[in-house]
């Protein structure tokens, strides 16, 4: 008996190890899982760590962007191209810019340009594929131009488009569908300066090269002036030592693609000194040289700034008092900067103010309350001049406007009169607006005409028609019945009173508020009344 009693708890304690033993097991599966597996422990970790990096490359590019917001407003030179790429890499050292995509510290955001700021988050540059690119710049023999050699490739998306631009202006496009051998395009440049080449495939990369060893045929002197002015001077000469010039053609353009030669129209002499205006902007001047020898070469400057506008000008009026508010005039000049502000009130110049600021103030004061024409002069540098007007207002009485509610009622108004009825007449009568009772008379007459009998035959009392409606009342309460009685003709007649109902509206505020009213006249709207469609509640002077 004990030695089988020792063999069953030898049996449980078995038992009991080898659950334990699987128990463990789990419990140790469970946690690996927790630390390892997907969404687990360290998954997370990883996660937040990698959120974190992304946030700081974020942070990093929209602070640059912000900057570049500023740059925007205040820099003349500022384009959302070649400018804002040189603004971003000079802010930012280790960047790389794609096109509209910027990678900071590895990730890759797509940027808006037009404000700029960032777009989205595209993800990490090591897990997308961007278009190789290389550009290589060969002048000509004769320096007349340079050949740019680019080569492009994308094997997995294929490349569908390549570009080249120039100062912020698309010069040249080449489309494909999704090539995904390697494209080599030599590109012909005629001017010296920067060139943004750009490959596109499902993302874009771009490269900047720089163009200085082309020599001119045309000479322009000075070759662009980057000073605002309202008229640039300049001189055109080409060279005569290898053919001589026949014509020169010329015109202003704002953009860096070259024109059509067939596009210029004015022409000047060899050594002639060209004079520009009335224009506003970054302007190069392009040439058409024509040799007696029948050769033709289209060239360009450098820009030319002009500045004919005047400033963007808004003005605005706040009431300070019922005798007097303030002018607040904000000006931008995208050229060069405002210097003088004139505020005029009722077209008599009250004040000047020269600071070179973008906002200035003036208090109009000791004016009758209500509505008082002004407007503001603003100068720039150059002397270009801008005009708002406001209709500046002091502080006023102001009611609230709410939708009335109606109720109507109507007043009983009568007279009497007596009414003799012709069995050929009675019917005419025709009473639109009014309710009549109507107390029914029976009389005798004798069927000779002219003839009367002088007793009532008969008297009948409460005959009393109503309308069918307060509005329209009846058409007529009479009715004339003759009969033949004894040779004699019994003719009805009425007395009629009329009662006429004269409709009493009262009126009550409703429930939806419309916007408020202004008057300098204090009796303009009643105060918890009713007045032309409206219930008024006065609030006071604002």
């Amino acid at each position: 008996m004990k030695s089988r009693s020792k063999k069953n708890e030898n049996g449980i304690t078995l038992i009991a190890l080898v659950v334990t033993i699987v128990i463990l097991i789990i419990l140790a599966t469970i946690s690996i899982n927790l630390i390892l597996g997907d969404g687990g422990l360290v998954s997370r970790s990883q996660k937040s760590g990698e959120e974190y990096k992304i946030a700081g490359a974020r942070e990093k590019l929209d602070i640059t962007l912000g900057d570049a917001q500023i740059e925007k407003r205040i820099n003349k030179k500022y384009n959302q191209n070649e400018f804002l790429d040189e603004f971003i890499r000079k802010s930012l050292p280790q960047v790389k810019i794609g096109g509209d995509i910027v990678i900071v510290d590895g990730y890759a955001f797509e940027i808006d340009r037009s404000v700029p700021k960032i777009g989205k988050y595209i993800g990490k540059e090591t897990q997308l594929i961007f278009p190789k690119l290389d550009a290589k710049v060969n002048n000509a023999s004769n320096n007349a131009s340079a050949i740019i050699t680019i080569t492009a490739e994308e094997k997995e998306k294929g490349i569908n488009k390549i570009e080249i631009w120039q100062e912020g202006f698309q010069i040249e496009k080449y489309d494909y569908d999704h090539v995904k051998e390697q494209i080599v395009i030599e590109y012909a440049a005629k001017q010296n300066g920067k060139y943004e080449i750009r490959a596109y495939g499902e993302l874009v990369t771009s490269k900047v090269i720089e163009v200085d060893g082309i020599l001119a045929n045309v000479q322009y002197s000075p070759n662009g002036n980057e000073t605002y002015k309202k008229e640039h001077t300049v001189k055109v000469t080409a060279d005569e030592e290898v053919a001589k010039v026949k014509n020169i053609k010329y015109q202003w353009l704002e953009t860096t693609a070259e024109p059509t030669a067939d596009s210029f129209v004015e022409s000047c002499n060899n050594g002639d000194t060209i004079t520009k205006n009335e224009i506003t902007g970054k302007w190069y001047l392009w040439t058409l040289l024509e040799t007696e020898n029948g050769k033709t070469a289209i060239g360009r400057s450098e820009a030319f700034y002009f500045d004919n506008a005047g400033p963007e000008v808004e003005l605005t009026s706040n009431p300070v008092s019922e005798t007097s508010f303030t002018l607040t005039a904000t000006a931008h000049d995208n050229e060069t900067k405002v210097v003088k502000y004139e505020f005029y009130v009722n077209d008599i110049l009250k004040e000047t103010i020269n600071i070179e600021e973008e906002t200035a103030n003036y208090t109009v004061t000791e004016v009758s309350m209500g509505d008082i024409e002004c407007y503001v002069i603003v100068t720039d540098e150059l002397g270009n001049t801008s005009r708002a007007t406001i209709i500046g207002k002091t502080k006023q009485y102001v009611w609230e406007r709410w939708n009335a509610n109606a109720t109507t009622n109507y007043k009983k108004q009568g007279t009497s009169s007596n009414v003799r009825c012709c069995s050929w007449c009675c019917l005419a009568y025709d009473y639109k607006t009014s309710i009549y009772e109507c107390t029914e008379r029976r009389g005798w007459y004798t069927n000779s005409p002219g003839g009367r009998a002088g007793a009532w035959c008969g008297l009948s009392v409460g005959y009393v028609l109503y309308p069918t409606s307060k509005s329209q009342g009846v058409v007529s309460c009479m009715r004339c019945i003759s009969a033949d009685i004894g040779g004699n003709v019994c003719y009805y007649t009425q007395q009629v009173t009329t009662w006429k109902y004269v409709s009493d509206t009262t009126y009550s505020k409703g429930t939806t508020q419309y916007s408020d009213v202004t008057s300098s006249n204090s009796s303009q709207y009643p105060n918890n009344a009713y007045q032309d469609g409206y219930w008024y509640v006065y609030k006071g002077i604002e």
